[in-house]
């Protein structure tokens, strides 16, 4: 997979899987998924996860927070139908 900067593949992506886990509510659109992370964005807190046995992709920002968001709504997360149309969106910001 070829990333437009500033997303970068990921390589050793335990802390940033660690940080995911502790700020996913029980109710989190990401919660009852199984996902890796693929890449991640050095200038800012976001995500790419590849959601396992699907072609989706799913862009989630980070709020480093030490527990489990009180809304559901975060961390932020919108879901791509496959990595390629995720692709169309970058540098349109």
């Amino acid at each position: 997979m070829i990333f437009l900067e500033p997303w970068v593949a990921a390589k050793s992506s335990n802390g940033l899987e660690a940080q995911l886990k502790i700020e996913l509510s029980k109710n989190h659109v990401l919660q009852n998924l199984e996902w890796t992370i693929i890449a991640s964005r050095y200038d800012q807190d976001d995500i790419l996860l590849q959601i396992k046995d699907e072609s989706r992709v799913a862009e989630v920002h980070l709020t480093w927070g030490n527990k489990p968001d009180t809304h559901p709504q975060f961390p932020s997360t919108v879901f791509y139908p496959s990595f390629e149309e995720w692709l169309k969106t970058q540098g349109t910001d």
